[in-house]
């Protein structure tokens, strides 16, 4: 009876999610959806809040209100006048300017810099003018470690709201290649009341920088559906390779490209590559491609609605990811869930979901030579059948144990009871 009590108790709490579109726009919903399906299980009211308002309607649960007023607010008309008023005031933004001054990538920073600080003003001022935050029994849970919470910082000194964030990737790792800088890194999470990171990784670096309080940092990854098993019998004169991600720099698509064009190279086997992705490099990597058409067939896809379903209907034999930085890949995790091995970057993110027994890794450090060593693995292992689905067996398992969606919301449920 006690637990029944306690458990109506937390149902009766308000939590006020922060998404980047959701749920005006789709870039969120593999992320959200099903997180959001059982939140609105356990709570009693929810509420959106998008930044961007992409004006596509999705119909949502009842007891699911959406605030779009919020999405108003970040004209370039308001962000100039912020930046000049409030901005060019605060001592934040001169010590941020003053740390980044000699380092590289320094005109990037800085653009970086005024808009987030910018940004936080304004979102503090909606916040303020709104009043939302004087409600009792409040959690605000920001599904990005983004500028938002600066503004939380100056609102807990003003309210006894609750608020959560959860790091996803880039907001921990860094927005440039080869660069870990985030803005306002040292006054993001402190305040926080729990940040949600998705690996021990993620944890490490907060702890390693002295961010935030070990007892606030919760591990709890997002989950995928449960899909069925690649019943994949490993075709003799064709092998099918996939990746599937935004096409920008840092998840070094032209690196993949020229892994399969020497892949290609070292079997008789035909190659077929389909490539899922839209972004800033479309146009050149449609170019790469054409390129090198003789050396093996290939799809550019810009989207499909359900990459497991297209995982086995196009039978599949192996999936790649060759990203520089990454949080925790929900394309490897797909594809591992559907009993594909992995080839991927050697990143420690992507450790946390690949090993030798359930894919391969490539050096990003030693193209060439990694390249040709893991091509010889891979060719021993489809020569060898047994290898190949031991893998396959191995990468099912380790999803369907660890990462499916109801087990994974069951730690992020626990974390909010605790708050």
């Amino acid at each position: 009876m006690f637990y029944i009590f306690i458990l109506k108790m937390k149902i009766n709490k308000k939590i006020i999610i922060f998404t980047n579109d959701f749920p005006t726009g789709n870039l969120e919903d593999t992320f959200i959806k099903f997180e959001l399906s059982r939140l609105t299980r356990d709570f009693k009211e929810i509420e959106i809040i998008p930044q961007n308002n992409l004006k596509k309607k999705k119909k949502l649960e009842k007891n699911i209100s959406t605030n779009l007023d919020f999405s108003k607010q970040f004209s370039k008309e308001k962000i100039i006048k912020f930046f000049f008023f409030k901005t060019l005031f605060s001592c934040a933004f001169y010590k941020e300017i003053f740390e980044n001054l000699l380092k590289k990538n320094f005109i990037f920073k800085l653009k970086m810099i005024i808009i987030e600080l910018t940004k936080s003003e304004i979102a503090y001022n909606w916040f303020l003018k709104n009043k939302i935050y004087q409600k009792k029994n409040l959690i605000f849970y920001s599904f990005w470690s983004d500028y938002l919470l600066l503004s939380f910082e100056k609102l807990k000194k003003k309210s006894n709201i609750k608020v959560i964030s959860r790091v996803l990737g880039s907001d921990l790792n860094g927005f440039l290649k080869n660069d870990d800088y985030v803005p306002y890194i040292k006054k993001k999470f402190y305040s926080l009341d729990s940040v949600i990171v998705l690996t021990n990784y993620q944890k490490s670096i907060l702890l390693k920088k002295k961010l935030i309080k070990a007892n606030k940092i919760k591990i709890s990854p997002l989950g995928i559906y449960k899909t069925r098993k690649n019943t994949n019998t490993l075709k003799k004169n064709s092998i099918n390779f996939l990746s599937c991600n935004n096409l920008i720099e840092i998840k070094n698509t032209d690196k993949i490209i020229n892994f399969i064009k020497i892949f290609s190279q070292l079997t008789s086997q035909k190659i077929h590559y389909y490539l899922i992705g839209t972004g800033k490099q479309f146009k050149e990597i449609k170019l790469e491609l054409k390129s090198i058409e003789k050396y093996f067939d290939y799809k550019l896809i810009k989207k499909v609605e359900n990459l497991p379903k297209f995982l086995l209907k196009n039978k599949i034999d192996f999936f790649l990811n060759f990203s520089s930085q990454e949080g925790m890949s929900f394309s490897i995790m797909e594809a591992l869930g559907c009993g594909i091995p992995v080839i991927c970057s050697k990143i420690k993110a992507n450790q946390n979901l690949v090993n030798k027994e359930r894919g391969y890794f490539v050096n990003l450090n030693k193209l060439q030579s990694s390249y040709l060593k893991v091509s010889k693995l891979v060719l021993k292992d489809i020569k060898n059948k047994k290898n190949y689905f031991l893998k396959s067996d191995n990468a099912y398992n380790f999803v369907n144990k660890n990462l499916i969606n109801e087990k994974c919301y069951k730690v992020f449920f626990n974390i909010l009871n605790e708050i």
